[in-house]
């Protein structure tokens, strides 16, 4: 038997979350041994996941990421982590809305810059211009 481990952020109700159940519900249990694993732990679509995955999360919050409620939940559950794994509240990464933005917070100790495409919800994805121009 062959074993397959997903890995995504959420299970809230979105496109890519919608259709990796429906890939989960088409993989036949008598050929894959499923895992999935959910990084931040949350989402309202858990309880569509099929019985023959298994969760590897030890603790799971089905709130929706979408609500206040949910977003503070997702807040926690970054912070808190963050800061058991031995984080330094002085090196928290910064969040840009522009190109003058990132040339002021990019400086020479910025070790990483990351771009999250597409963009949820919208599936929003930056043009040739945008990325040359970084």
């Amino acid at each position: 038997m062959k074993k397959i481990l997903f890995v995504v952020n959420t299970l809230g109700r979105a496109g890519a979350e919608t259709a990796l159940l429906e890939l989960l519900r088409r993989l036949d249990s008598s050929e894959y041994e499923v895992s999935l694993y959910v990084i931040l732990a949350q989402g309202e679509m858990i309880g569509e996941l099929p019985s023959h995955v298994k969760l590897k999360n030890r603790r799971f919050n089905s709130q929706s990421v979408m609500t206040g409620k949910g977003k503070r939940a997702i807040a926690v559950t970054i912070c808190s982590s963050f800061f058991r794994n031995g984080g330094d509240p002085g090196k928290i990464p910064s969040i840009v809305s522009n190109f003058a933005d990132m040339e002021r917070k990019v400086t020479p100790r910025t070790k990483a810059v990351v771009l999250p495409f597409p963009n949820n919800p919208t599936g929003g994805i930056m043009g040739r211009g945008d990325l040359e121009a970084l």
